[in-house]
């Protein structure tokens, strides 16, 4: 989630377009250097599995055939290999792709291990200075 002066039509990015990278974000967000930054550190088995779970509910719903959709998303869906394509696509892109500059660069961003989220997500909340609330379930970890 992007909440900042990050301006709008970024924010309208679909599902898997909000895998943003923090270099990218940084040249959006004028307030970078004043707030906190954090990712959740995903297993890539479980990120993938996540996007081909996502992928089978937009076929199972018939996503594919809205005209408004991207051209990109309507190919991801109706291919027939979609699952070699997915695990092809996302296995190069780890927690330090994303949170790191294009050549290393430490952009000062802290990184949580998925299965701790639930049992540090106070921490976070102070952090980001807000007021502490539940975590969201959707896609929480179980433990």
């Amino acid at each position: 989630m992007v909440a900042s002066t990050i301006p709008s039509w970024i924010k309208q990015y679909d599902r898997v377009e909000i895998h943003q990278r923090a270099i990218n974000l940084k040249g959006y967000i004028r307030e970078w250097s004043d707030i906190y930054r954090f990712a959740i550190d995903r297993p890539i088995e479980d990120r993938i599995n996540s996007v081909i779970k996502w992928v089978e509910h937009l076929k199972s719903i018939n996503f594919h055939k809205d005209p408004n959709i991207s051209d990109e998303i309507k190919e991801l869906i109706e291919r027939d290999d979609y699952k070699d394509h997915i695990k092809r696509t996302w296995e190069p892109y780890d927690t330090q792709f994303f949170t790191r500059g294009n050549y290393g660069e430490d952009l000062a961003v802290e990184v949580y291990p998925f299965e701790q989220l639930n049992k540090r997500w106070y921490e976070i909340c102070d952090k980001c200075e807000i007021p502490r609330c539940e975590l969201p379930k959707l896609n929480s970890p179980s433990v």
